[in-house]
């Protein structure tokens, strides 16, 4: 039953990161003057960015809701045995129709400008351990007037840097902030809130050779990539053999984005495709969906992911190519 909503959950969290990652709108607005009707002028908002409390809006449906991050605590150790850390908001509908979280904009924790994964804790029959914490809030819907308390869970990466927290809607155009530094490793401790200004600064990227640079449609660089590593992984719970890929990368942009927005990351067995595989016993190091985590301008991270192999001998290719079937990273590996 707990492997079941573990994979569950997993499959629920790569929904909402695909979507997160796919999703976009065009940024700013068009005006029009009847008096000239070649007068179309385009105009891109200034990013705007709030401590602890702000609202996220789309006027087109009328969802309107104002958040305000109201605390983090120590939550249980997740099926791997990881920290844990419950972020809480506290949302309130502002507009006319019935809304949530996951509609209006995207939760993201970061350490080290490298982003969390989103974990769901199976609390059971000790419920009354983390008293509030539902791992289904940010879907649930809010009706208007209404106020509720929304809780996410995540996995920390080290028991010490402060957390960057940051609600987000989906064009970029507002955020929420909030910091927080590390408390106690007991369920429910407090984690101490701190103004968002004063994060440590995202730690310079030094591990830089062998990269490739992947550059956007206009030329301007976005990325640096290497892939670092091609293996054998254990085997699935099901008894299937895997391979394991690992990439290094920096991000060069300007904004947050994650390594699978630059493409499509793909793995090749003697130049057939392979399927990605879920680790039920992942090995020390590996991080089941990275690819989908955002990584804050300049940091510098990681991402593995594991793919399902027919027979353990060949050759593995893995490439990312982007979405006009150009390759922008490669490399490869013989097996056995």
């Amino acid at each position: 039953m707990v492997v079941a909503i573990i994979v569950a959950a997993s499959v629920i969290g790569v929904i909402m990161a695909q979507h997160n990652t796919s999703s976009g709108s065009l940024r700013g607005s068009f005006s029009w003057s009847p008096d000239d009707e070649d007068d179309h002028d385009y105009t891109e908002p200034e990013p705007e960015t709030f401590e602890r409390t702000g609202t996220l809006a789309d006027d087109y449906d009328d969802e309107r809701m104002s958040f305000t991050i109201t605390r983090a605590y120590a939550g249980i150790h997740d099926d791997l045995d990881a920290r844990t850390v419950v972020i809480e908001l506290e949302a309130s509908n502002e507009g006319s129709v019935a809304t949530s979280l996951s509609s209006m904009g995207d939760l993201e924790v970061f350490q080290n400008g490298v982003g969390l994964r989103d974990t769901y804790l199976y609390i059971g029959d000790d419920a009354d351990v983390l008293a509030g914490y539902d791992p289904s809030a940010s879907i649930n819907e809010i009706l208007p007037d209404a106020t509720a308390t929304i809780t996410m869970a995540y996995t920390l990466r080290d028991d010490t840097t402060p957390l960057d927290v940051r609600l987000s809607d989906y064009s970029g155009d507002t955020t929420i902030r909030s910091a927080f530094e590390i408390g106690e490793d007991t369920p429910d401790a407090p984690f101490t809130q701190i103004d968002s200004s004063e994060l440590p600064e995202v730690p310079e990227a030094t591990d830089t050779d062998g990269m490739t640079t992947v550059r956007d449609w206009d030329d301007t660089v976005i990325a640096d990539v290497r892939i670092d590593d091609i293996a054998l992984g254990p085997q699935t719970y099901e008894g299937q053999d895997t391979v394991i890929v690992t990439y290094r990368w920096i991000n060069r942009s300007d904004d947050p984005i994650s390594l699978s927005w630059l493409g499509d990351i793909q793995a090749l067995l003697d130049g057939t495709e392979l399927e990605t595989a879920y680790l039920s016993e992942p090995p020390t190091g590996y991080e089941d969906g990275s690819k989908y985590l955002s990584v804050l301008p300049g940091a510098q991270a990681t991402v593995t992911i594991a793919y399902e192999l027919p027979r353990t001998a060949g050759t593995v290719n893995a490439r990312i190519v982007d979405y006009d079937d150009t390759v922008l990273v490669e490399g490869s590996s013989e097996l056995g």
